[in-house]
């Protein structure tokens, strides 16, 4: 039974497509392709059915990307409960799920490595399995090297750190290009 959450959404919504210099129909399945993969993903391993949960700041991007795959990918989303958590993913109630996806990282340009651990730990311990980062090679690495740091905060947790892969995902940046290499990556509390 799928049971997952995927987090910055609306990455995949309107607003960000408004900012990309192409608008044509190509463009626009291309910007769905790492939520589409996300669902072949989860449907390979859980079954065809289940909930996950969409979050993002803007309640109305994340009902335009919802409408987007269902249209999209109807079999996909067939026998899918989908939940919308509007708000900020480092602040909202995170629900326990099995399974965590996030493609890009919100506000990290800039933040200390004690204060980033803090901000993604519970991203990070409310999934069973961890969450699954999937962004541009050079921000990837910077996670890592944040996480990696030893040190001691509130909750005295360290992170593992496992590469999925190379081009796991087809990763769509922002202004329209198709970013290769991108790196996927599972971080989990030990």
């Amino acid at each position: 039974m799928i049971n997952h959450i995927e987090y910055a959404a609306a990455n995949y919504g309107k607003n960000f497509y408004q900012k990309s210099r192409s608008s044509d129909e190509t463009e626009k399945l291309r910007q769905y392709l790492v939520f589409k993969q996300t669902l072949e993903n989860l449907r390979r391993e859980y079954g065809n059915e289940g909930m996950v949960y969409l979050n993002d700041i803007s309640v109305k991007d994340l009902e335009y990307m919802l409408a987007k795959i269902q249209g999209y990918y109807p079999e996909l989303c067939s026998g899918i409960e989908f939940r919308l958590l509007p708000g900020d993913l480092y602040k909202i109630e995170h629900p326990k799920t099995k399974t965590a996806h996030l493609k890009f990282l919100p506000h990290i340009s800039g933040t200390p490595a004690q204060e980033f651990r803090k901000k993604i730990h519970n991203l990070i311990i409310s999934s069973r399995k961890g969450i699954e980062f999937t962004a541009e090679q050079w921000l990837t690495e910077r996670v890592e090297n944040a996480l990696g740091k030893m040190g001691k905060f509130e909750s005295e947790c360290n992170y593992n750190i496992k590469l999925v892969g190379i081009d796991v995902y087809k990763y769509q940046a922002t202004f329209g290009e198709l970013t290769e290499p991108s790196k996927t990556i599972v971080i989990t509390a030990i």
